[in-house]
């Protein structure tokens, strides 16, 4: 047994064996015929082994502390982005080619209630505004046709229970040079493919009514309909044109009850003016990144763009992509007789 020490004389005190040394140099013979007896490759072979227990331990530390963190809804853990590459958590920008240093790769921020009303904002203020559908309508369930983190809120914000179910369309294959009728032919492109889902069938085919709600929003500058920015130097030549002209912001709303096959449409719009954005604001909100998730890279709510707007020609609810009032009329217009 290499691991444990030959007793040594019993006449002789552990003491005074180790005031002569005796003690050491056998702990230091046998420990050497231990390792002679022991290959190299093994002895790293155990060590590699060990690293990876620990690496194995330490992610699923990790793995708790972001599960923890997104129970008791603190998001910037999981979105740390040293967190997401040790956890393998996969950006889906970082799939499209987005490293760290690119805009693109950076984690979008989620909205909040509080930033769905603005100060500036000429249209009414929907922060108190509930929806119920009326006692004679019966049970009433609600499908939310889009993943769009905002739209979520938005709905949220209203009372209204109900189910994300995602189209799957290619919506570049849809355009048209009228800003009014692309948001509305989409809108009602994405009602289309969500009714042959299996999963919208099920609900339908439950006890009560189904409402299906389909939008879709552009942002509209100098007559030209602005995409989702590709680069830096895209994304900064949007922002800073703002200063130059108020841009617009469409939205195509679509309330389809699934009971009746009846649809009901509405357009959306709001317009924001601004002054000139001086050159450090647009970089800075280039360098955060978000501004590559929205169309037109039109961030209303960015707390770095507020001393530069001037008004809001509508609500700061249809700028984010679902103007809560027409909404909650569209479902209600659904639901009657």
């Amino acid at each position: 047994d290499f691991c444990s020490f030959p007793p040594g004389d019993p006449s002789i005190s552990p003491s005074s064996e180790r005031r002569r040394g005796g003690w050491k140099q056998r702990r230091g013979r046998h420990n050497r015929q231990f390792k002679a007896q022991v290959p190299v490759w093994y002895r790293i072979q155990g060590l590699w082994d060990s690293l990876g227990f620990m690496i194995r331990g330490g992610r699923l530390l990790l793995l708790s502390a972001a599960a923890a963190s997104a129970a008791f809804s603190t998001p910037p853990l999981v979105r740390c982005l040293p967190l997401r590459s040790f956890l393998r958590i996969r950006n889906p920008l970082r799939a499209q080619g987005g490293t760290r240093s690119h805009p693109k790769a950076m984690a979008f921020q989620l909205p909040k209630l509080e930033d769905t009303d603005h100060s500036l904002q000429t249209g009414p203020k929907a922060a108190g505004l509930r929806w119920t559908p009326p006692a004679s309508a019966g049970p009433v369930s609600v499908i939310l046709g889009s993943k769009s983190a905002t739209r979520n809120l938005l709905l949220s914000s209203l009372g209204v229970e109900y189910k994300v179910i995602t189209p799957d369309i290619d919506e570049k294959a849809i355009r048209f040079d009228s800003p009014d009728q692309l948001v509305l032919a989409l809108a009602h492109a994405k009602a289309d493919a969500l009714l042959e889902r299996d999963e919208v069938k099920e609900v339908n085919g439950g006890v009560g009514t189904v409402l299906l709600v389909t939008c879709d929003q552009v942002v509209v500058h100098e007559d030209k309909i602005l995409e989702k920015p590709e680069s830096k130097d895209e994304a900064e030549r949007f922002i800073k044109g703002y200063g130059r002209a108020p841009c617009s912001t469409v939205g195509g709303i679509v309330v389809t009850n699934l009971s009746t096959g009846r649809r009901f449409e509405s357009l959306d719009r709001a317009s924001i003016h601004f002054r000139e954005i001086p050159d450090e604001v647009a970089k800075g909100l280039i360098e955060a990144g978000d501004v590559f998730y929205c169309a037109g890279g039109l961030m209303v709510e960015a707390p770095e763009i507020q001393p530069f707007l001037v008004k809001i020609e509508g609500s700061m609810d249809s700028v984010m992509g679902l103007g809560r009032s027409v909404t909650a009329d569209l479902l209600t217009r659904a639901l009657e007789p």
